[in-house]
Formats: structure tokens, sequence, C-alpha cells
């Protein structure tokens, strides 16, 4: 009897040490994804300027109601930096992702997004109490790539990743919108760097800190 006490105890600890040891490493470690950049920085050329593309009287207002059609264009060396381009990109291997609640996930490279219709439209950033800018971009409706990748019932907005993990969510209402598109150029050459290349989201009527840079997925949820 006493014998199997003890047996039936050194059974019990070992059960209970394996549990200890093993249970930590019993599912799939959960790694959070670190916090997505801060977009802080910001350089504004010949800030104060006080030219005709000096547009900082508008940094107080709202771009839905602001008519930009009599504004002037701004150069693409005289357009705000913000945030923190990577060093490079490796063109031959970015791809756009089209992901979540879609038929079919996307995964599309630079050429294949440059073989899409396009549109070119002259939009006002403006980033509230900050900068202006008024540019000419060109690029593919957001409203084409979700119809491509089929939007499942019950899904209702989007969140825009970049490459250095910054992130917008936004309404499908808004990304289906004739003013929202990624861009691959501005005023008619290819985006720099450090504007945004490969990719940067153009969201009419809408500030800034929702135009996403170096675009690399769209999560539809």
């Amino acid at each position: 009897m006493i014998k199997w006490l003890k047996a039936s105890a050194l059974f019990v600890i070992c059960i209970f040490l394996a549990v200890v040891v093993l249970l930590p490493g019993c599912g799939v470690p959960t790694v959070s994804e670190p916090a997505p950049l801060p977009h802080s920085n910001v350089v504004i050329p010949m800030e104060g300027a006080g030219d005709k593309y000096d547009l900082s009287y508008l940094k107080d207002k709202d771009p839905s109601l602001v008519d930009n059609s009599n504004l002037p264009i701004t150069p693409v060396d005289r357009l705000t930096l913000t945030g923190r381009p990577p060093m490079s990109v490796d063109i031959d291997s970015y791809r756009l992702t089209i992901s979540g609640l879609v038929k079919n996930t996307l995964d599309l490279t630079y050429q294949e997004l440059l073989s899409f219709p396009s549109t070119t439209q002259v939009v006002l950033l403006i980033c509230h109490e900050s900068h202006v800018d008024n540019a000419r971009w060109t690029g593919i409706p957001v409203s084409l790539l979700l119809e491509k990748a089929g939007v499942l019932d019950g899904a209702h907005e989007a969140t825009i990743i970049a490459l250095d993990r910054y992130s917008r969510t936004l309404p499908l209402d808004v990304l289906k919108k004739d003013g929202t598109f990624v861009a691959y150029k501005v005023d008619d050459e290819t985006i720099p760097l450090k504007h945004g290349y490969p990719l940067r989201l153009v969201v009419k009527g809408m500030y800034g800190e929702n135009w996403v840079k170096w675009l690399r997925q769209i999560e539809v949820k």
C-alpha cells in the first residue's frame, strides 16, 4: 500500500512538472507587431517663402471644403517631407497585398500595378496646422483593386499599411470614391522615395495623415 501511494505521488509530481515546463510552449507564441513609427518630422521646403507656391494660409482649412481648381501646382521640389522613408525599396521583390475579407488575396508586382487603368488628378493635401501641397497625382483607383480582389459581404473598412508599419483604417465607402487612389507618379514623374515610392495613397477631401506613404498592404475588414 505504501509503495502504491509513493508511486502515485511520484506520478502526480511528474505530471505537475511536465505541465510547468511544457505549458508555455504548448501554443503558437503571439508576437505583437511593433508600434508604428510616428510621422512626426516635417520639413517644408522654403517655408514662409511667400511666393505663389506658399499655400500655408490654407493649413487650418478642411480639405473637403477648399476649391483647389485655381491653386498653383506644387512642384516636386517644394513638396513637404514627412515620415521616415526606407533606405531603399527592392522593386523586383516589392508586392502590394490586398488581403482580409476578400475572395482572392492579391500580391501585385509593381509592373502589374502599372498595367491597371489609371487616373490623374490634382488633389489638395492639408496636414492640419502644419502644411499644404497641391500636386498632380497619377495612380490606380482603389475601387479597381478592391473589385479585382472581390470584397466579401460584411466588410466595411480597410487598414492601409505602409512599409514602415504606419497605418490608417478607412471606411470602404471612402476607399471606393473617385478621388481615392494609390499613386505612383506626382507631377508626371515617378514618386521619389522620400515622398512615398513605390506607392502612396491619395485621399481627396481628407487630411494628409490618411495619405499613407510606402504602401504595402490593404487589409479589408
